[in-house]
């Protein structure tokens, strides 16, 4: 029996700093708003959208690029450190900290976008 209750908390250790805070809490993708004052048709990471919409991102450490139809300049959406990674870090996951940069839920972007932009 003794051995039992070692075996579990031994696999449950191991679960806890083998994963990353980020990857479980945040995941993978990020859902954003993108926002403007009259329709507008964008395009991000090759999928089409219309204004009002929730656009569902890849997490990761470039800028996502936003193209307007329409518009002269594209919108950038910045990549910035999750806070979740750093959580991991401080409690020592030196391997669960790997994992959430491998899988790119140590990056976050900004929740709200609005497109304001001046036509061509």
């Amino acid at each position: 029996m003794k051995r039992n209750r070692l075996v579990l908390l031994g696999v449950t250790a191991s679960m806890i700093f083998t994963t990353g805070c980020a990857t479980l809490i945040s995941g993978k993708t990020q859902t954003i708003d993108v926002q403007s004052k009259t329709e507008k048709k964008f395009k991000v990471d090759g999928k089409e959208y219309t204004t009002p919409a929730k656009v569902i991102l890849t997490r990761g450490d470039t800028d996502k690029i936003i193209t307007v139809d329409g518009c002269e300049d594209n919108v950038t959406v910045k990549s910035g450190m999750n806070g979740m990674f750093w959580g991991n870090v401080l409690i020592g996951g030196v391997v669960g900290s790997t994992t959430d940069a491998i899988s790119g839920s140590a990056w976050s972007y900004d929740d709200n976008i609005t497109i304001d932009c001046k036509k061509k």
